[in-house]
């Protein structure tokens, strides 16, 4: 029996310092943004917001969770929908004459209840593993015995109120880049501008502000990148391990595409082991973390394959449609997912009736990449480029997924569906750290605050899109347009009011602290390039670029 301690688990190093004000002000800021997001696009015109939130509401009355094609929408949801999405949902010009009263609005109970209705359209959610509905259900069933009263509220505020829960669960996205930038040994700078540039995706605060299992997903994501950050620096730690099994099995219950972050797992793992010249120890680890996840998640997909024949049965076939006889054009697919990826990776609002300017959309795409190849070329301070390309090793498993998914629905219907920009947001995290690494060789001290720059730019841009495409009659002014969004909120005109206060207040003492920093440019002492547990603790490493 090997009993030979690991020097990963019993080797005490300098811990990590605290998180720097200016982070916690650029994640302040995107609580701002998301809270925005939350009012700007009308209720339930986000990607499948209706479905979502109908099988949601479903579980808090009937925590049984339905067969992957057994839930019909209920009427209750449609009734409310119908008159969000009006007579065209793709361009809805939303005015405040139109608005249901607010007073009149009533709850699900009093719509009809959440029970599916059987002549209704699908709902293809329950094709997903269940704990993203699950935990929304339980939320509400909070929600209801918390407020006074035996009837819920209205359906509609509880609409807006499960958008705030999903803006709550990717608001950490900048604590969480920051923590990968300064484990892989970047310094203050670094760190503080990777937080900065989670703010420069208007479409992530409009999804994340909506009710989307993407959202759970691209939280847990980004803590497994913070783990696997130690990782690669050496924490092999029986600890980290069990951590990693338990963020990856809770991730395979929110969605299949969890299934593409093992990938990441795997080499991470190999890295260390390779540095270390430890083989056994460390992929002893690596099959525990990998074993423990399969233990947490196994029993869904196990038990789809015994009651439907396959791992993740889906509604494709009945939702997308069959085209028997179909000759898929390869240069049509390739032009239409070069076009669609990355506009709706930055900005295709709604239903897509709100689109960020196709010049915006080219100028931010190019700008991305070449910070990226700029951070993976010639990377700053004690960044290894090695490190960097683990990180990025999920973004190419979810683009190359999404890419061939696309391409099998559009064989099979001749129409192009899937073709989601979004879907790289579990990828984010790390994406972003790369970025950093770039601009900060760009512009040195000021990086992180040209990074908010650039962010507060695109999602003012966003929001004069989202106001433009979704608000007023078409020749009506923005003060006409700011009436519209308010009598159709779900949120009374006073609340939103002293929100909108509150929040100006926030972005004000934010941009602040970020100046402060920028103008002090004081700089912490570089994070050794060493191993990190997950409370910052391990071995120091050497600084190689390689």
């Amino acid at each position: 029996m090997d009993t030979e301690v690991d020097p990963a688990d019993a080797a005490p190093a300098p811990r990590r310092g605290p998180v720097p004000a200016a982070v916690w002000a650029v994640t302040a800021l995107f609580g701002v943004l998301l809270v925005v997001s939350s009012v700007a696009a009308p209720l339930f015109h986000a990607p499948d917001e209706f479905v979502h939130a109908d099988l949601a509401l479903a579980l808090v009355d009937d925590q049984h969770y339905p067969s992957y094609d057994g839930r019909r929408v209920s009427a209750s949801v449609k009734r409310v929908a119908i008159p969000y999405f009006g007579p065209d949902a793709r361009n809805p010009d939303k005015s405040a004459d139109a608005a249901p009263s607010k007073d009149g609005r009533l709850d699900v109970n009093a719509l009809g209840g959440t029970e599916g209705d059987p002549g209704g359209l699908y709902n293809q959610q329950p094709q997903h593993p269940p704990l993203y509905y699950q935990s929304l259900a339980l939320f509400i069933r909070a929600e209801r015995k918390v407020l006074p009263g035996t009837s819920p509220p209205a359906l509609v505020t509880e609409i807006a109120v499960l958008r705030l829960l999903n803006a709550a669960f990717v608001l950490p996205l900048p604590l969480a880049a920051w923590a990968v930038a300064t484990r892989l040994g970047g310094d203050r700078r670094v760190g503080t501008t990777a937080a900065a540039l989670m703010l420069a995706v208007p479409q992530l605060s409009h999804i994340g502000s909506t009710i989307n299992n993407d959202n759970l997903l691209t939280m847990l994501a980004a803590v497994l990148a913070v783990l696997l950050a130690g990782v690669v620096r050496g924490d092999r730690s029986w600890r980290t391990a069990a951590l990693i099994a338990l963020v990856t099995g809770l991730a395979l219950l929110t969605k299949a595409f969890a299934l593409l972050l093992l990938p990441g797992i795997a080499v991470a793992y190999l890295v260390a082991a390779r540095r270390a010249g430890r083989w056994w120890p460390t992929l002893a680890r690596a099959t525990a973390a990998g074993a423990g996840a399969a233990v947490i998640s196994g029993w869904w997909w196990i038990g789809n394959q015994v009651r439907t024949g396959s791992f993740a049965p889906n509604l494709d076939s009945v939702l997308v449609g069959e085209q028997p006889g179909f000759d898929p054009d390869i240069g049509f697919f390739l032009a239409r997912f070069g076009a669609f990826f990355p506009s709706r990776f930055w900005g295709w609002f709604g239903l897509y009736s709100a689109r960020v300017p196709l010049w915006i959309v080219g100028l931010a795409t190019a700008a991305l990449i070449g910070l990226v190849v700029l951070g993976m070329v010639a990377p700053v301070d004690r960044l290894r480029r090695s490190d960097l390309v683990v990180g990025l090793v999920p973004v190419g498993c979810f683009a190359v997924f999404v890419g061939q998914h696309a391409w099998s629905l559009y064989a099979m219907s001749g129409r192009t569906p899937f073709i989601q920009g979004r879907y790289l947001f579990p990828t984010l995290v790390p994406v972003m750290v790369v970025a950093a690494a770039g601009l900060v060789r760009v512009a040195r001290r000021a990086a992180a605050a040209v990074a908010v720059a650039v962010g507060l730019l695109l999602h003012l841009v966003g929001f004069a899109t989202m106001l433009d495409g979704f608000w007023g009659a078409p020749a009506d002014g923005v003060a006409d347009e700011l009436r519209a969004v308010v009598a159709w909120s779900a949120w009374p005109g006073e609340t939103i009011a002293v929100g909108a206060a509150l929040g100006a207040v926030v972005v004000a003492g934010a941009l602040a602290i970020i100046g402060l920093d920028l103008v002090s440019g004081r700089r912490a002492r570089p994070v050794p390039a060493g191993t990190y547990r997950a409370d910052g603790a391990g071995a120091a490493t050497g600084p190689s670029r390689s």
